[in-house]
C-alpha cells in the first residue's frame, strides 16, 4: 500500500470585468453573469476600487441564482464595515440564511482594514462539511497563523472592543471621507469627477483631458503620495494599454494613513502637480 499525502493544487482566477450594475445597468447584467458561470460565482458586495455597493435586491437575486442548481458563492465582504452613506448592508450569506440557503454561501474576510496588515490575520465562515477540507488547504498554503494572536483577537471580539474599534473608525474615516470630497471639489473645481460611492478608505476620480494616469502617478511620487492609476487594476495593468482604450483617465486616491488635518493640503499638493502643464496628454 503507498501512502500519498493530499496537496493542494492552485488554480487560475480569471476575473470578468462589468459595468457598475448597481447604478447602471440594474438586474440584467446580473442575469448575463449567470450565464457565464454554472457551478461558482465569486461576489464582493462593496467593489474595489469602484466602490459600487450591491444593494438588498441585488444581493437576493444572486441568492435566487443558488437555488436554481447546486451552486456555491463565495462572498468577499470587502470594506462593507466602512460605508458611510447608509448603514452597511446584510452580508449573502447572512440573507441566505434567512430563506434557508446559507449552506452554499462561503463568507471570507479580514482583519488588515478594521485592525491593521501586520496581524495577518482573516477568516472564513463556511458549512461544517468543508471546514476540514479548508484547513487543509490553509495549512498547505500558508500553514498556521501563530496561536498567541488569534487568541489574543478571539478575547477582543468576546468583549466586545472590536465592535467598540469599529464603530470608532467608521466615525473617523467617515470625517476624513467627507475632507477629502470637499477639498477635491475647492482645488480641483469641475476638472476632477468622483466616480466612486462614500465607502472604503479611497476615492476614485476620472478625467478627460490633460495629464496621463501615469504622469500624474509620478509627479505625485516624487512629492512621497502615492496615487494608483486606475489601470492598475484593469486587466491590461502593467501595460499601459487599458488606459488607452478608455477615452477618460482614472485614479484612486487613499486617505486611511493620512491626518484629517494634512488632507486639504495633500490635495492641493495633488492638484497643482495635476494641472501643471496641463497640456501633456
Amino acid at each position: 500500500m503507498i501512502n500519498i499525502s493530499p496537496c493542494v493544487v492552485s488554480t487560475l482566477i480569471s476575473g470578468v470585468p462589468l459595468e457598475q450594475i448597481a447604478q447602471r445597468l440594474g438586474y440584467s447584467s446580473l442575469t448575463g453573469f449567470s450565464r457565464m458561470f454554472k457551478k461558482h460565482r465569486g461576489v464582493t458586495p462593496n467593489q474595489y476600487p469602484m466602490g459600487t455597493t450591491l444593494n438588498t435586491e441585488q444581493r437576493l437575486q444572486i441568492i435566487d441564482w443558488v437555488r436554481e442548481k447546486q451552486r456555491w458563492i463565495i462572498e468577499d465582504d470587502y470594506d462593507s464595515e466602512f460605508q458611510f452613506a447608509h448603514r452597511p448592508y446584510t452580508s449573502l450569506q447572512g440573507l441566505a440564511a434567512q430563506v434557508g440557503e446559507a449552506q452554499q454561501v462561503i463568507y471570507v474576510g479580514s482583519f488588515s482594514k478594521v485592525m491593521f496588515n501586520g496581524l495577518r490575520l482573516g477568516y472564513v465562515v463556511l458549512p461544517k462539511a468543508l471546514v476540514e477540507k479548508a484547513c487543509t488547504i490553509k495549512d498547505a498554503l500558508t500553514g498556521d497563523s501563530p496561536t498567541h494572536t488569534q487568541l489574543a483577537l478571539a478575547q477582543f471580539i468576546a468583549e466586545g472592543d472590536l465592535m467598540r474599534h469599529i464603530r470608532k473608525m467608521r466615525r473617523i474615516y467617515k470625517q476624513k471621507h467627507q475632507q477629502m470630497v470637499e477639498s477635491i471639489a475647492r482645488h480641483f473645481a469641475s476638472e476632477l469627477e468622483i466616480i466612486s460611492q462614500a465607502a472604503g478608505l479611497h476615492i476614485t476620480v476620472r478625467w478627460w483631458q490633460g495629464i496621463t494616469e501615469q504622469e500624474w502617478v509620478r509627479r505625485a511620487k516624487e512629492h512621497g503620495i502615492i496615487v494608483r492609476p486606475l489601470s492598475y487594476y484593469e486587466h491590461s495593468a502593467y501595460e499601459q494599454s487599458a488606459e488607452k482604450q478608455r477615452d477618460w483617465h482614472g485614479a484612486v486616491l487613499g486617505f486611511g494613513n493620512v491626518r484629517i488635518e494634512d488632507i486639504d493640503d495633500k490635495v492641493a499638493l495633488l492638484a497643482s502637480l495635476f494641472k501643471a502643464d496641463s497640456a501633456v496628454t
